[in-house]
């Protein structure tokens, strides 16, 4: 008894072994071209499958007039009907308990083939049971939300003729651990945003621990891949944009030699170090930004500009090596890097931009060089540890509200070249002591030095005389002693 028990068990599991494998080849076996007898109106349903026909300019999808994404790309003029080929968007999947599909290459009618280039929007959504999909090389166009709610999914491939995956097209995937390009890929746009508001192609997808992009990649999104831990972009592109946006477990980048600019890794917020190609030219806007991990930062000599708000609140941030080469440090680049207690300036900085270093409140002291032409307003306000300030001789206007707020400041030493100095320059530097403005300048506005009750002596060119109490607001001169030249 226990034999026959045995034989049947054998047998079942060969027999289970057997249908795996048989099912294995007879989905490695589904037709590249699938043919077609009737088309209706430029429709046609085929296995629960609805496709659509679509006019094609070299082989890229346009969607439908109306439509916002692509309303601006294509052609679609009936009058050049002659210039276009016909391709199909596999626009609907009506089976939703299918576990597996492969995309066809093609569509045959009246022995004529047709690519098929586009997987339209909302394709196959709802298809929780899908667990296998093969996208054919011939896929140029993923639409919205193409795959949302495909519950089971756990890999994708992407072949390398598919050049844009649109906003949303994974959303509500939990289980997909793995994304992957094919070599020679065409990437070059994923996701989309309006209004400050960014809907990538993989919103909702945990599990995906790492990712390494093809050099062919042009463009690509993961914004939001809250599981990804290491990111490795291949070389072969110079002009690659990236963006790893809200990567919050995101902890080791290899960027490629020859890179341009760097991807975006705003939010990233347990990145602690990264190491930047000496092909860097500038640092892109809020590239860091709210890194709040981020300890240390060394800038190659390629990077020329420092853009807007690049490391603007990474708390953490306490060692800054600006080489020399960078020539602009721009709006808000180190605003509120609260633990960063120095930084060095090279010889090649021109301007400084608006609230540039804006409270950093523990920075201690910075040197300017005479290179610097403009520093912007607001520029180190609320610098509350700042105690030394050297300003360049070249610079000529001193920005309003510039040094507002640094309380520890002791001594400022205004250039002789200066014309300028702007309202609220130095208001509530509680700690300033004494003031020397040069002869040179020709302009005080209001309330510069407001709230400078510190002061003890004050040395002034004899035409400001009548505005002094405009100028030092909320200062005491009784207790001064002016000196006028």
């Amino acid at each position: 008894m226990k034999k026959i028990l045995l034989f049947l068990g054998i047998t079942i599991t060969l027999l289970g072994i057997a249908l795996i494998l048989f099912q294995n080849v007879a989905s490695a076996n589904v037709p590249e071209v699938v043919k077609v007898e009737n088309i209706k109106d430029g429709e046609c349903v085929i296995d629960d499958t609805h496709f659509k026909m679509y006019r094609l300019d070299n082989g890229v999808v346009p969607l439908d007039e109306n439509d916002w994404e692509y309303k601006n790309s294509f052609k679609f003029s009936d009058k050049n009907a002659e210039l276009y080929k016909w391709g199909v968007e596999l626009d609907e999947f009506f089976d939703k308990d299918i576990s597996y599909y492969k995309i066809p290459q093609f569509i045959q009618y009246n022995n004529k083939q047709f690519p098929v280039t586009k997987i339209g929007p909302n394709a196959f959504e709802g298809c929780k049971n899908l667990k296998n999909i093969i996208i054919s090389e011939g896929v140029e166009v993923i639409s919205y939300e193409a795959f949302k709610g495909c519950s089971a999914l756990t890999e994708i491939k992407i072949p390398a003729s598919v050049e844009y995956i649109a906003a949303s097209v994974f959303e509500g995937c939990p289980n997909i651990s793995s994304i992957s390009f094919a070599e020679g890929t065409k990437i070059n746009g994923m996701g989309s945003g309006s209004e400050g508001i960014y809907y990538p192609p993989f919103p909702d997808c945990p599990k995906v621990k790492s990712l390494v992009i093809p050099g062919s990649a042009r463009n690509v999104n993961f914004d939001g891949l809250i599981g990804l831990e290491n990111v490795t972009i291949l070389e072969g592109n110079p002009d690659f944009e990236g963006s790893f946006r809200d990567c919050s477990n995101l902890t080791s980048v290899k960027l490629p030699n020859g890179l341009k600019r760097i991807p975006n890794f705003e939010y990233c917020i347990n990145l602690k170090t990264i190491e930047l190609p000496n092909s860097i030219t500038f640092i892109n806007y809020r590239a860091f930004a709210d890194c709040e991990n981020l300890e240390s930062i060394t800038l190659p000599p390629s990077v020329e500009e420092i853009k807007d708000g690049a490391f603007g609140w990474c708390s953490s941030l306490t060692t800054v090596y600006i080489s020399n080469g960078v020539k602009t440090i721009g709006e808000g680049a180190f605003k509120k890097c609260v633990s960063l207690t120095s930084i060095n300036i090279p010889n090649s900085v021109e301007t400084i931009g608006y609230n540039a270093f804006e409270n950093c409140s523990s920075l201690q002291s910075i040197v300017l060089p005479n290179s610097i032409i403009e520093i912007d307003n607001y520029a180190f306000q609320d610098c509350t540890s700042l105690k030394n300030v050297q300003l360049p001789n070249s610079l000529e206007r001193i920005g309003a509200y510039l040094f507002a707020g640094c309380k520890n400041l002791t001594s400022i030493t205004i250039p002789k070249g200066v014309k300028i100095i702007g309202n609220h320059a130095f208001e509530n530097c509680k700690s300033l002591s004494a003031v020397s403005i040069p002869r040179t300048v020709e302009r005080i506005d209001f309330d510069t030095f407001e709230g400078c009750d510190g002061l003890k002596t004050i040395t002034i060119p004899a035409k400001f005389k009548n505005e002094l109490k405009d100028i030092f607001y909320d200062v005491d001169l009784s207790k001064v002693k002016i000196t006028y030249i």
